[in-house]
């Protein structure tokens, strides 16, 4: 075979990856000739950043692992039809979906790549009598008053060994067949959980579950007195023990909240959470042995709550990938608890606008992929027709599919995202108290708060939740820190750690909150802080009150938020509504603004070479406030926070908009990415989306960079210059994502060798720089008249900024299209037979 190489000046007619939708508008685009010298940019780089990671790549992971592609996932059952998948390449779709006891035949047939569904039973039981049946008749034997614990043995129980047995001979039989094709990834169970998603019941009370959870308390307690002294109880012996139930426990401390010890609820709430994490983490374990380099994970995960065993800390040791329904912040939780594990979410949007706006939030998040649900209520297929052929939805979504196969999300796969030196506590104790808290009000209707209830109310999780797009709408990134995290010292990789509703916290916590703040440290709280130990049981005074300059005094739950007056300490004046304490005291700390005329908003003091402040409101009314200009007195009032703490921006924006906007930064050795975009809620309450403003239209915006480099616009390809800043019109669909290089990219340079019978292709990124970093090339085939052929599109990984591609199943007259992602710089090489 005859083979040319020639370099072309046309252009194709067919791109891929133009949609009807506006792109980002660069304003401003002469720059003055400028030409910046390599070393010099890589010194201003290493002391631009106030972030806590160091650059970084991903590549010998990408080098050694399976998932080094961005997988779109079709969830239906395939056609064995050339159609059909000829129609999902082209919709953009480069994966699909087995399901649990079908053939992967039809996959390997036609060359395409899947995940394994569902391989096990018994973790969702939704539609079973065990949920169904059991739930209620327990919640009508309630209105009787006999509350018989009967109903709470869950079936199949997550403790009993002989399941666990059963259910690892099932996953063999399923995995044989499919384990020489290695799958994508291995999904142990959708949905998942101890109860039903995380509906409260007091799933399990079984023999099994309550002889494992005496052991359990063992370990936690060592004796009998200590646990009777904890729990206010009067066992005799350890074969007598069993927790309260939910009812039991609210019956028994509902009447007198100021001493309210719930550890007899809350210490069976946390050995279920580590019976999920472990039947998880056995199951996971189990997959590995068959298949040492498989993902193995679940899908549908909760967001964090008391019941269903959703301590997100515990449960993401188990996993190697994960699908997150991202409700509350359960999104940024797996990204600081399992930074390098593959992470995809399942799309419903149906416009193209929102899923192109959905799929670059979460690309920019670190998604390595998605997964279509392609059915409406009835199970109907949207996207594809009977006929195989793609429906005007399929076809809508083509054009954002192949955006994000186009390359960009490999290219953040070579780098690390990054964040500032910020902690957000995460307490799973918190929660659980919180949870008895909040249903007080609910009375005997707490067993109807489910996990959609929960999502829109749960007043713990709107604070923690609006507390995140404070700090990323003020310009900042951050990382949530576990309780465990603490308690083993690993605060000292932070600056500032905020307390977000901590309601729960251990003496060992305390301590190490203590010494981080007399090393230096700065610590935030708002309302309730540390009125709880680990094990929900009332202290007299907050652990830490002395550490804030407070008395929190009379314990009184706020069942609701009032409309306050808040001075800041800027004396800036903020009407909102929100929680706050009505008897707290200001001792040795310092009162910097007021609540109406005479109650502390803001107490500081200074210990050691730290600080403290003491929130006296929590922060759910920012998730109105963000939308209106008032929302810019709660982020100036933080920024200047973490400003005492040596943070800063590392980029500016100046806008000529207050709707927030999100900055994410990626690092590898050599190139920085920041990619700058809308920052809206994906799952928020009627109320916020009769408040949300129509955000169709552009934002001007002038970015200011840390350093003055190479920059590009990745998206649109376009080379901005050699600056610090730029110009631009945000779109509110599509990011901006700009590349910072210590080096012009001059061209993208292919290279055709022969070896025996093998064609390849070397690539080369051409700069004038002693050392390039890693890049990745897009490359796209067309037939010789001009039809994309997508089985063949595929991305490059350029190590050092080289790397070759095997042609050999090139047989006619081909042209194909290299391109450099980070640059936008293209080659096109026509092949002949």
């Amino acid at each position: 075979m005859k083979i040319k190489r020639i370099i072309c000046f046309y252009f194709l007619i067919l791109i891929v990856g133009c949609g009807n939708y506006e792109k980002n508008q660069v304003i401003s685009t002469k720059e003055p000739v400028i030409i910046l010298k390599e070393e010099e940019i890589l010194e201003s780089r290493e002391n631009a950043f106030s972030l806590c990671l160091p650059g970084a790549t991903n590549i010998n992971e990408i080098d050694s692992g399976q998932w080094n592609n961005y997988f779109v996932i079709m969830w239906s059952d395939p056609q064995d039809n050339e159609t059909y998948f000829h129609n999902l390449r082209k919709m953009g779709v480069n994966a699909g979906m087995l399901y649990h006891g079908n053939t992967p035949e039809v996959f390997v047939k036609h060359k395409f790549p899947f995940y394994m569904e569902n391989i096990t039973r018994g973790l969702y039981i939704k539609n079973t009598p065990c949920w169904q049946e059991a739930h209620e008749k327990y919640n009508k034997s309630r209105k009787t008053m006999s509350r018989d614990t009967k109903f709470f043995i869950r079936t199949p129980c997550l403790n009993n060994p002989v399941y666990r047995q059963e259910q690892k001979a099932l996953m063999k039989k399923l995995l044989i067949p499919c384990l020489a094709y290695k799958p994508i990834a291995y999904d142990i169970r959708d949905e998942p959980s101890v109860t039903t998603f995380a509906n409260p019941f007091d799933f399990c009370l079984c023999p099994i579950c309550n002889h494992k959870f005496r052991e359990w308390l063992k370990k936690h307690y060592s004796t009998l007195d200590k646990l009777n002294s904890e729990w206010e109880t009067s066992f005799k012996n350890w074969d007598d023990v069993l927790p309260l139930t939910t009812d039991e426990i609210k019956t028994r401390e509902y009447p007198q909240l100021d001493t309210a010890n719930f550890s007899p609820w809350a210490d069976h709430r946390s050995f279920m959470d580590d019976t999920f994490k472990e039947v998880v983490g056995e199951f996971h374990d189990f997959v590995k042995s068959l298949d040492n380099k498989a993902f193995c994970g679940i899908e549908g995960t909760q967001m964090p709550h008391a019941f269903g065993g959703y301590d997100y800390w515990k449960l993401l040791q188990s996993v190697t990938w994960l699908e997150p329904y991202d409700i509350r912040s359960s999104r940024e939780l797996v990204r600081s608890f399992a930074p390098n594990i593959p992470v995809v979410s399942t799309v419903f949007e149906r416009d193209k606008l929102k899923l192109s706006q959905r799929l670059w939030y979460l690309v920019l998040h670190g998604d390595r992929g998605l997964i279509i649900w392609p059915y409406d209520e009835g199970m109907n297929n949207m996207i594809i027709n009977q006929d195989f052929s793609l429906t005007d939805i399929g076809v809508s979504m083509k054009d954002v599919l192949w955006q994000l196969r186009s390359g960009i999300p490999e290219l953040l796969m070579t780098a690390k995202r990054q964040h500032h030196p910020i902690a957000i506590h995460y307490s799973q104790a918190s929660i659980q108290a919180d949870w008895m808290f909040e249903t007080k009000k609910d009375e005997g209707t707490w067993i109807r708060r489910f996990s959609s209830y929960e999502a829109e109310h749960n007043e713990m999780a709107r604070d923690r939740e609006a507390l995140t797009k404070l700090i990323e709408d003020a310009g900042f990134q951050y990382n949530f820190v576990s309780y465990e995290q603490i308690e083993k010292g690993q605060l000292r990789e932070y600056k500032i750690l905020f307390l977000p509703r901590s309601t729960a916290i251990s003496n060992k916590e305390a301590e190490e909150i203590q010494q981080f703040v007399e090393k230096g440290g700065i610590v935030v709280a708002d309302i309730l802080t540390g009125r709880m130990n680990e094990h929900c049981k009332m202290r007299k005074n907050g652990v830490l009150d002395d550490l804030f300059g407070l008395n929190q005094g009379d314990f009184i739950f706020p069942e609701y938020p009032e409309g306050i007056t808040l001075i800041t300490p800027a004396n800036k004046r903020l009407k909102m509504k929100t929680f706050f304490e009505k008897n707290l005291k200001v001792t040795t700390g310092s009162q910097k603004g007021k609540i109406n005329k005479d109650l502390p908003a803001f107490i500081t003091k200074t210990t050691g070479q730290g600080k403290t402040w003491y929130l006296n409101f929590d922060l759910v009314c920012y998730e109105w406030l963000r939308l209106k200009k008032d929302g810019l007195i709660l982020r100036d009032t933080i920024t200047e926070i973490l400003q005492e703490a040596a943070i800063n921006p590392d980029v500016l924006i100046t806008a000529d908009s207050t709707r927030p906007i999100e900055t994410v930064i990626y690092r590898n050795e050599l190139i920085d990415y920041v990619g700058v975009q809308h920052n809206p809620y994906f799952l928020i309450s009627p109320e916020l989306k009769d408040l949300a403003p129509k955000i169709d239209t552009d934002m001007k915006i002038k970015i200011k960079f840390p350093y003055q480099a190479y920059i590009y616009e990745v998206i649109s390809g376009r080379y901005i210059g050699a600056t610090d800043e730029t110009s631009t019109c945000l779109s509110p669909w599509q990011p901006c994502l700009y590349a910072l290089l210590p080096y012009k990219v001059e061209g993208l340079e292919v290279e055709i060798i022969h070896k025996n019978k093998e064609v390849e292709a070397k690539l080369r990124i051409k700069a004038d720089a002693l050392r390039i970093g890693t890049h990745v090339v897009h490359i796209e085939v067309y037939d010789e008249a001009g039809n994309p052929l997508y089985e063949n599109f595929r991305n490059l990984y350029l190590k050092d900024g080289q790397g070759c591609i095997k042609l050999t199943e090139l047989k006619k007259d081909y042209l194909l299209k290299f391109k450099d992602v980070t640059s936008g710089k293209t080659t096109m090489v026509k092949f002949r037979e």
